[in-house]
């Protein structure tokens, strides 16, 4: 009994300090909520989708054949130096409340990245697994928005290691091939002052993997670009 008093004793300041430190967390967390929907409600998103495609790196994408990594998350393990706030997880979306990869992999933005690109265009997801596995888009491995889920599935299709993929293809390209293709994969961070910050992992995890970020602010009603690196 003793025991457990001196444990409980030495454990409860720093209980106390990580009780304040999630407190002053989640406030600054929905003061910053509650500041990004406010401006969603004064800005149109609408035309930044084609924007972002029109600064993509696309010379960081050799091959004719191009695969969209459209859904899932990286699996990024390891050290954070945020450490002493892993406790103080909350529901509030800060990350992209109002512009993310949901809005921006539509079916209209496809399409454009086809005709920019001048690519075939292949579709795959994330598995969440520690290696940050990659599946091809089919009715095993389907994505939320059941519009573009039904579009990908009405493309043209092909079979590799005997799994099935589906792909958009680009009129010049005759074949297909998954084994020799670029990956693009996008996430999104929005920020206060109407802004968008763009992360385009291009061959995530080969020896060919290059990172740009690209930043937006919406201005006078439109977009511009702000940053590209």
């Amino acid at each position: 009994m003793l025991l457990l008093a001196l444990i409980s004793e030495i454990l409860s300041p720093a209980q106390q300090r990580k009780d304040t430190t999630c407190t002053e967390f989640h406030q600054k967390e929905k003061i910053l909520y509650h500041q990004l929907i406010l401006e969603k409600k004064q800005t149109d998103y609408s035309q930044l989708g084609k924007l972002i495609i029109k600064n993509l790196d696309l010379s960081s994408v050799s091959s004719d054949h191009l695969v969209l990594i459209i859904g899932g998350h990286i699996n990024f393990t390891g050290g954070c130096p945020m450490d002493e706030l892993r406790g103080c997880q909350h529901t509030l979306n800060v990350s992209d409340p109002n512009y993310s990869s949901r809005d921006f992999w539509n079916i209209s933005n496809i399409k454009t990245l086809s005709a920019v690109s001048k690519k075939n265009l292949i579709f795959k997801i994330f598995s969440g697994d520690i290696y940050n596995t990659t599946h091809f888009v089919n009715q095993q491995h389907q994505i939320a928005d059941q519009k573009l889920f039904q579009y990908i599935l009405s493309s043209a299709s092909g079979t590799f290691e005997d799994k099935k993929y589906y792909y958009l293809p680009y009129s010049h390209h005759k074949t297909v091939s998954p084994e020799h293709s670029d990956s693009v994969y996008l996430t999104f961070s929005n920020e206060p002052g109407q802004k968008v910050e763009v992360h385009i992992r291009y061959n995530f995890q080969t020896e060919k993997a290059k990172t740009q970020i690209i930043h937006f602010q919406f201005v006078n009603k439109k977009w511009i670009l702000i940053k590209n690196q």
